[in-house]
């Protein structure tokens, strides 16, 4: 018997787990009490504001030394206030 095959979610999330060191951990509990969210919900906000930041994205490549003709580096795009790569 095979099971059919379903739709996948458009809004599927995928799982990602930082190690991070007390100090960094301290600081996003801290800010994350602050905010009355939990530290994961703030990381995910976190972490999709900074990809949405084209300013971030210069900064993380150029502080890797990803070279400007690179065919890997991401060159961000806005678009009608959204950003796009």
């Amino acid at each position: 018997m095979t099971t059919p095959n379903r739709k996948e979610r458009s809004d599927k999330k995928v799982r990602i787990f930082p190690y991070l060191t007390q100090e960094t951990y301290r600081k996003l509990n801290r800010l994350a009490k602050a905010c009355d969210i939990s530290p994961h919900e703030l990381a995910t906000e976190m972490v999709e504001a900074l990809v949405a930041n084209p300013s971030f994205i210069n900064w993380i490549q150029d502080k890797h030394r990803v070279d400007a003709s690179d065919p890997l580096r991401v060159v961000p795009l806005v678009q009608n206030g959204k950003v796009s790569y």
